[in-house]
C-alpha cells in the first residue's frame, strides 16, 4: 500500500508482512512489529535466541513510516474501480480499509466481491444455498451469518395459531403457546383452547362426545329447517294418529 514501490520491502514486517507497527529491533539486528516478535523466543531471520526485554524501539523508522502516503488496496486491484482516498498515513490505513466500500473481498466460494455487495443478499456469487434452521428460507452460505442474526430476532406470524413470536423460541411456542380452538367448542366441548401439539389428541379422545354434540346440533337445525318450510308453505301438518 506505499506509495513508493521501492520501500515496501524495506517497510515490511517480515512475519506479518503488513506495513511494521511499532517496530522494535532485535539485539541480531532485524525488525520486526512489536507485537508480532514478542511472541518469539528466537529470531524467525536468522535463528538466534533473543529477550522479549531487550528489543529497542526504532523511533526514527517509526516517524519514516508514519510519515509514508498509502493507497486503498482498493488501488491494487485491476477489476475494482480505485475509491478516492487520498494520502492516507499508517494511522489511518487501517479504519479506512475497514469501511471502504471498493475493497475487494473474497468470498467462500473464490469469488471476489466488492464490500459494499458482500453483504447485499441479492448479490449472487457462487455459494451454495442452506436452508435457515429458524424459517427455514433458503440463504446462500456467503449471507447466512447475517440473516440469522437478523433472523432470530425478526418476529414471525404462526401459521397455526395466528400470534407473533421470535424464531429462536419456535420451540417454546409450539410447547407452551401455541393454542388452537376446538372446533367443537360451540356445540358444548369444555376444551375451547387446546395446545396445538395436543389437538389430533383431543379429537381423539373426544370422537364420541364430539359426535353426540354434532348430533344434536344437526337435529335442531333439521327440525327449525323443517318447520319454517312448512310455516312459508301455509300448509297444516296432519296428526298421523288422527283420521281427520
Amino acid at each position: 500500500m506505499i506509495v513508493v514501490e521501492g520501500l515496501r520491502g524495506q517497510f515490511g514486517c517480515p512475519i506479518c508482512y503488513l506495513l511494521l507497527k511499532d517496530p522494535v529491533t532485535t539485539v541480531c539486528g532485524h525488525t520486526f512489529c512489536r507485537s508480532c516478535i514478542s511472541k518469539c523466543s528466537e529470531c524467525p531471520l536468522c535463528k538466534k535466541s533473543i529477550d522479549n526485554s531487550t528489543h529497542s524501539t526504532t523511533f526514527l523508522l517509526s516517524n519514516v513510516i508514519e510519515g509514508l502516503s498509502l493507497f486503498c488496496p482498493s488501488h491494487f486491484d485491476e477489476n475494482t474501480t480505485p475509491c478516492e482516498a487520498k494520502d492516507l498515513k499508517p494511522s489511518t490505513i487501517e479504519s479506512h480499509v475497514r469501511s471502504c466500500e471498493k475493497i475487494p473481498l473474497k468470498c467462500l466460494c473464490g469469488k471476489i466481491i466488492l464490500r459494499k455487495d458482500f453483504l447485499n443478499v441479492e448479490y449472487q456469487c457462487n455459494c451454495p444455498y442452506v436452508r435457515c434452521t429458524l424459517c427455514s428460507q433458503p440463504q446462500q452460505e456467503r449471507t447466512y451469518s447475517l440473516h440469522m442474526d437478523t433472523c432470530k430476532h425478526a418476529s414471525v406470524k404462526c401459521e397455526v395459531c395466528g400470534e407473533n413470536y421470535v424464531p429462536k423460541d419456535k420451540p417454546k411456542h409450539e410447547s407452551e403457546e401455541c393454542y388452537v380452538l376446538c372446533p367443537f367448542h360451540e356445540m358444548g366441548c369444555n376444551q375451547k383452547k387446546i395446545l396445538a401439539k395436543k389437538y389430533e389428541q383431543h379429537l381423539e379422545e373426544s370422537k364420541d362426545a364430539h359426535f353426540v354434540m354434532l348430533s344434536k346440533v344437526q337435529y335442531k337445525l333439521f327440525y327449525h329447517k323443517l318447520m319454517k318450510q312448512i310455516e312459508n308453505s301455509g300448509k297444516r301438518i296432519q296428526n298421523p294418529n288422527t283420521t281427520e
